[in-house]
């Protein structure tokens, strides 16, 4: 049977993966984790298979991150589990694959290539990188083709990607290591200091839905969350009513970098371009910018209009969907011009 080449666009994420995929658009959202057995070390599940597989199977599993803070960190692993998740988005098909991924923007040359060479062995010989700002840019439809500057911030699970463009390219870039994970890291440290609490990571991010709040009002400060963990001093079951105060001065510091790398970002960039980018201002994508009231913040923060994605969490992905999309349409231009 003859299949058509599938053309693929892949955010690839330390905490999810967001595939697109031509003429359907988002067709995959699922945890970048693998469930291995800890006896042979061979993968169980993939995804949202193997979060469910904690505490609910007999077997002695483990989860595993194959990408860690924006680089590949299991070739062993993400090769498998990227495999998975192109065949479930394409619903089991495994034809020949012309994929755009996208991956921070400063991921060294090494780590492009490992990830290139994953791609080799799964038969995908058509692989084009495209940095995770620039992708968002298109995914939000910026006007990045003109000489005007555009400023994207894009806050995943491990890194922010902060990126000034202009012209179809990159002028200036940081990747600085916070993300959501940092953040439950900083309210599992919160909750252990002042409650005396052991929480999980899904338990932490729970707590930074309902209560993380980048700017705290006197309202907000009555803001409690039940919250379930264990005690400290002898791992006792325990619940207790979380109080939003402690968690908002718990991650105000790594908004605080963030706002810093941001500064950083703009210090670097042309005058010509910051004019631009103070009258169309800042673009916010990525699962953490969903935190509370972030938007706010940096707009005060940075004296410019801040403009939340639409589908913060998916834009990066439907960037590299409209890569795809482009070169079809250059494609088709220059087969109808050849006629």
């Amino acid at each position: 049977m003859f299949f058509k080449k599938a053309r693929v666009g892949i955010d690839l994420g330390s905490a999810n993966t967001v595939i697109y995929i031509e003429k359907k658009g988002i067709a995959l959202r699922e945890p970048s984790v693998v469930a291995i057995d800890r006896t042979s070390k061979e993968p169980v599940a993939f995804g949202q298979e193997a979060i469910h597989l904690i505490g609910k199977t007999n077997k002695d599993v483990e989860i595993i991150h194959p990408i860690k803070y924006g680089v590949v960190d299991s070739m062993t692993l993400l090769k498998p589990m990227l495999s998975f998740f192109i065949k479930k988005a394409l619903n089991k098909r495994t034809p020949q694959s012309e994929i755009v991924i996208c991956i921070p923007s400063e991921t060294s040359q090494i780590s492009q290539k490992a990830l290139l060479d994953v791609l080799k062995e799964l038969n995908i010989h058509k692989a084009m990188i495209l940095e995770a700002p620039y992708a968002a840019a298109l995914g939000a439809k910026l006007p990045i083709q003109e000489p005007k500057g555009h400023l994207v911030v894009d806050i995943g699970s491990a890194v922010t990607d902060i990126g000034v463009l202009s012209y179809n390219d990159h002028v200036y870039s940081k990747a600085l290591p916070i993300g959501g994970d940092l953040f439950d890291q900083y309210i599992q440290e919160a909750l252990r200091l002042h409650y005396e609490m052991i929480i999980s990571e899904q338990m932490a991010q729970k707590i930074k839905q309902e209560i993380g709040y980048a700017v705290l009002t006197a309202s907000d400060e009555k803001e409690t969350c039940l919250t379930a963990g264990q005690r400290a001093t002898n791992f006792l079951p325990i619940e207790r009513n979380v109080r939003s105060l402690i968690i908002s001065r718990a991650i105000e510091p790594l908004i605080r970098q963030i706002i810093t790398g941001i500064q950083d970002v703009l210090e670097q960039t042309p005058p010509e371009l910051i004019v631009d980018i103070s009258n169309s201002g800042l673009l916010l994508s990525g699962g953490t910018s969903l935190l509370k009231r972030l938007p706010e913040r940096l707009q005060k923060e940075l004296n410019m209009p801040v403009h939340l994605a639409e589908y913060p969490m998916d834009v990066v992905a439907l960037g590299a969907g409209y890569v795809l999309d482009d070169l079809q349409r250059q494609i088709k231009k220059v087969e109808r011009t050849k006629r």
